[in-house]
């Protein structure tokens, strides 16, 4: 995009030049220069909005494909929480950014209204960082979104609450980065509809390709350990 940029400047450039020099070429030249000047905007925009949301590639491809898990399953439409911990850096703020962008992209038109809830990492109710959201943060967000008819976790997903703890919650998407043997007790009691981790031996840095759909952005790094 800068290359295309600097050219148009250049080009921009000698439109003016030849306009100094030649009075009669002023006319071309200033036709030029706007077709140039339209040119540089629709490729500036065409680049920021290439792919839709998916411009962060797999991060918001991960969000996109859980939004269509839960829209497949909640065809009425209603409230959706998303769980995300604080972003603790830039980095982690473009992810979580990416991956919300994703999640509203794929239910748009669904009915689906997202409701974003953001918590401290590090700061659950066993005290220890890792284990998920807070459980007893959980209930409180159930309480204040009892119409809530599903809830997409980006953090995983507290694998030692208690079945009392967690009875009133809505079914749960989540993607969980380890530890997820620990949640096969969740997924068999349905209160885990769906589970995804990230691929053995996944490269991070593999280059993205260029117009591939959410569905194989997720697959480079994404699969689904439970209900796909």
């Amino acid at each position: 995009m800068i290359v295309v940029i600097l050219l148009v400047a250049a080009a921009l450039a000698v439109c003016l030049l030849a306009a100094k020099t030649n009075p009669g070429l002023r006319p071309l030249a200033g036709i030029l220069g706007v077709a140039l000047i339209a040119l540089a905007g629709w490729h500036v925009y065409s680049t920021l909005n290439r792919g839709g949301t998916y411009s962060s590639g797999p991060e918001s491809a991960l969000g996109y494909v859980l939004g269509e898990r839960v829209a497949r399953d909640f065809p009425a439409g209603g409230v959706l929480l998303a769980v995300h911990e604080e972003p603790l850096g830039p980095k982690e703020q473009k992810a979580a950014n990416a991956r919300m962008e994703g999640l509203r992209s794929a239910l748009s038109g669904s009915g689906l209204e997202v409701v974003p809830i953001y918590f401290k990492p590090g700061e659950d109710a066993f005290g220890e960082p890792g284990t998920g959201f807070p459980v007893t943060d959980c209930s409180t967000w159930v309480e204040t979104h009892s119409h809530a008819v599903a809830a997409v976790s980006f953090s995983g997903f507290p694998d030692r609450a208690k079945p009392a703890e967690c009875a009133g919650w809505p079914p749960f998407y989540v993607f969980a980065s380890g530890a997820v043997h620990a949640l096969s007790p969740f997924v068999r009691r349905g209160r885990i509809k769906a589970l995804v981790v990230y691929r053995p031996n996944v490269n991070p840095t593999q280059k993205i390709p260029k117009g591939a759909s959410p569905q194989e952005l997720f697959d480079l790094r994404y699969e689904f350990a439970a209900g796909q």
